[in-house]
């Protein structure tokens, strides 16, 4: 018990001496979490969108592409 007390008053010693870094640390900690959830909430949206595109359509709806696969010289 007193090794814990004594790592967790180092730690404290240490985030009050490094105090921009420790700023910098929890900003970094943050704006990676934020894009992260900003990059999930997008493609969610996305999808939402376009089932949602799809869903109008209909079961019987059929999709026709016009072209062929092969590119001509």
């Amino acid at each position: 018990m007193n090794r814990v007390l004594s790592l967790l008053k180092q730690s404290f010693n240490a985030v009050k001496a490094y105090r921009l870094r420790t700023l910098f640390s929890v900003l970094g900690i943050a704006f990676g979490i934020a894009s992260l959830t900003v990059i999930v909430a997008s493609i969610q949206g996305s999808y939402y969108r376009a089932y949602k595109i799809i869903d109008v359509f209909g079961p019987e709806s059929i999709l026709i592409f016009s072209g062929s696969r092969e590119k001509g010289g």
